[in-house]
């Protein structure tokens, strides 16, 4: 009798365990589904706010009635486009929110003393429309901003797919096209200029930054980031530059598209000079408390920071009260939405959080 009731027992417990499993997984659908439900809010949350600001600014730029901006005017530096053939500042950019980042990331160099013309280049694909609305036109000029339309070049096709705006990225070589300038200092959209970086027109054909992601000590490594770099324009250079994408293999298969080319191009081709820049012209704002560089000096030296090696982590990708202030990035991300509200205010546009 012992041995049937250790049986039953034994039994009973296993059957009420497998019952518990059978009824506890009819509500798995359900808690994945609110699961589903708070991801969701969450990040539509996070899109309205990342983007409230960028989304009314962007209209402003890209809407027809000129009237949206108010007559901001001409900038008072005098900046000369004609006659000898100038240096400038340049950048590659896309419409819309690219375009809108682009002069958030200007207008912060003019605020701390750029005086340097400026060239956004716009690459478009066939099919797709050049034309300017007022309000980007009188934004343009009171920036002291060019903007030229460039034909898409295809990307080689032994290139492997690599970043995930490789192709938009490849589209820097068609710059080397533009003669009409004497030189280009050539910077990415998600910089931020501490100082007016002037000196830079001075710089030698070709000078670049070495890795910026690993080496903040001003440490030269066989690297190139090819966010800040400065070069004379050339055609024949253009065609070179392609015709040796088409004849020579990277060992990164070109996963960082016209990075991995200047530097192969550069470091392969003795024939042509290359030359480094400090790494305080395009400095990765991770590094901002690093052993060589504590706070203190990283704020006073820091002539260019970068938002890069950040996986994402884009000032413009989060909203403002997601950025604490006590991490680099955080305190570098407060820094660039106080440059957007700047800009929103000069447009006459109110901010809200």
């Amino acid at each position: 009798a012992g041995e049937s009731m250790n049986f039953f027992s034994k039994t009973s417990i296993r059957g009420l365990f497998y019952q518990c499993i059978r009824k506890s997984t009819r509500f798995i659908p359900w808690a994945v589904l609110l699961i589903v439900i708070i991801l969701s809010f969450h990040y539509y949350i996070n899109i309205q706010s990342r983007d409230s600001v960028e989304i009314e600014l962007e209209a402003v730029l890209l809407r027809e009635d000129a009237n949206l901006i108010s007559d901001i005017g001409t900038s008072a530096i005098n900046l000369q486009f004609e006659g000898a053939k100038p240096s400038v500042f340049g950048t590659l950019t896309d419409g819309g929110l690219g375009l809108l980042r682009s002069f958030v990331m200007i207008y912060g160099a003019r605020s701390v003393g750029n005086t340097i013309p400026w060239v956004l280049f716009v690459p478009v694909k066939k099919g797709q429309s050049q034309a300017l609305t007022e309000n980007t036109k009188k934004l343009a000029a009171h920036l002291g901003v060019r903007i030229h339309f460039m034909d898409w070049i295809d990307v080689p096709s032994h290139f492997e797919p690599g970043q995930p705006n490789w192709a938009f990225s490849w589209q820097k070589m068609s710059i080397w096209k533009f003669d009409q300038y004497e030189k280009i200092v050539l910077v990415d959209s998600d910089t931020f200029f501490q100082r007016s970086a002037h000196e830079m027109i001075d710089f030698k054909d070709f000078t670049y930054s070495t890795g910026t992601c690993d080496r903040p000590c001003y440490e030269y490594t066989w690297e190139m980031n090819a966010g800040v770099i400065v070069f004379k324009p050339n055609p024949s250079m253009f065609d070179e530059l392609i015709q040796y994408a088409e004849d020579h293999e990277s060992p990164t298969n070109y996963r960082f598209v016209e990075q991995d080319l200047l530097w192969l191009y550069y470091t392969k081709n003795q024939e042509k000079p290359s030359y480094h820049m400090s790494n305080l012209y395009n400095m990765c704002i991770l590094w901002c408390n690093s052993k060589c560089l504590p706070d203190s000096l990283f704020e006073e030296m820091v002539i260019i920071g970068h938002f890069v090696c950040m996986e994402g982590r884009k000032p413009w990708n989060y909203p403002k009260n997601s950025w604490g202030e006590r991490s680099c990035e955080g305190r570098w991300a407060h820094k660039w939405y106080g440059r957007l509200d700047a800009l929103a205010r000069l447009l006459q546009i109110v901010r809200w959080d």
